[in-house]
């Protein structure tokens, strides 16, 4: 132990004598250290960065995308073509789905079923979806924005699809091209993206969700309010903060399943709106959004057909200033469990 102390003390006396060697030496020592770390932390982001992404593309999707082919590209026969068309049809989506049939769940054509008018609205919504998941995809319908090709619940998840976009320059000209609707003191909304970062006061969102905000009046959470639409008490952990927003301010964007609003024409000219709850060879039957059954005779249907708008009102931001909207959020990423 003595001779271990007696080098130790050597060891501080040698270091003393040469204070500047030293100091350089140990400066080296912790910049090396500190790098090794940057490098690793660098690396570690990226291959998380890398992982989300796959993760958001969906870890069993294959995406197909068209290529433009060389106009000047040699053919078989040693000349060269002119491309007058060019692209993914329902041709090529026939092909895929004989080919591969027995080993996918499905093909999506997702730009021919966003622009088809006659595809179902949900079908629509989630081709939007998958576009706004890709790079290619998310410009693809920034240019349908500009060329203002939007219509109905399909323009809000498309302007919804670009609010929250990963891409910074997309989220702007979204921001700049669709402002987000003003709230009950007039005052604008920042970005979705923005928005999801605040934070809110959870007992005074118990309140709004239950007074002004309306929310009580068409959800149910634990058993308080009415079941018009989907039961929000564990809403909490099904939507992060962002889509919650998203689905308060652009609530035709996503409409969940069963809960779609159908319109039905009566041979004397009336017409229905509301959620489907039966449709039997004796009539149909609509839940409107004050909870009112209505039954209408299958011999009086003239047409029925599904809207691509969602029965909940797209203004309630407006019964709200900033901060109520904030607090309201935030209660709402608190109903996680659902109680009796």
């Amino acid at each position: 132990m003595a001779r271990f102390l007696r080098t130790v003390s050597l060891a501080l006396k040698s270091l003393m004598l040469h204070k500047l060697r030293s100091g350089l030496t140990m400066l080296g020592i912790v910049f090396g250290v500190f790098s090794v770390i940057a490098m690793l932390a660098i690396g570690e982001g990226a291959s998380n960065q890398a992982q989300q992404q796959v993760l958001e593309l969906g870890a069993t999707n294959i995406i197909v995308r068209s290529v433009k082919p060389s106009e000047d590209a040699p053919t078989a026969g040693g000349g060269t073509t002119f491309v007058l068309r060019y692209g993914l049809t329902r041709d090529d989506f026939r092909v895929l789905s004989r080919t591969l049939a027995s080993r996918i769940n499905g093909i999506v054509p997702m730009r021919e079923v966003m622009l088809d008018a006659s595809a179902d609205p949900g079908t629509r919504r989630e081709a939007v979806k998958g576009l706004a998941g890709i790079r290619q995809g998310a410009v693809e319908l920034q240019k349908l924005a500009e060329a203002g090709e939007l219509d109905g619940g399909y323009k809000e998840a498309v302007i919804a699809g670009l609010q929250t976009s990963r891409w910074q320059d997309l989220r702007e000209y979204a921001a700049a091209k669709y402002p987000l609707p003003p709230t009950k003191d007039s005052q604008p909304l920042p970005p979705i993206s923005e928005l999801a970062t605040r934070s809110g006061d959870v007992a005074n969102g118990r309140i709004i969700f239950n007074t002004t905000g309306t929310c009580n009046k068409c959800h149910q959470v634990n058993g308080i309010g009415l079941e018009i639409g989907p039961n929000l008490s564990e809403i909490g952990k099904k939507l992060t903060k962002e889509a919650l927003l998203e689905s308060i301010l652009y609530p035709s964007a996503a409409i969940s399943h069963n809960y779609e609003t159908w319109s039905v024409l009566t041979e004397d000219g009336q017409q229905y709106t509301g959620l489907l709850v039966s449709d039997t060879a004796e009539g149909i039957t609509l839940k409107d959004d004050k909870g009112i059954l209505r039954t209408v005779a299958a011999g009086n249907v003239e047409a029925k057909k599904k809207q691509d708008i969602s029965l909940m009102p797209a203004d309630v931001q407006q019964l709200l200033t900033q901060q109520e909207l904030l607090d309201l959020v935030e209660y709402m990423t608190t109903l996680k469990e659902r109680r009796q």
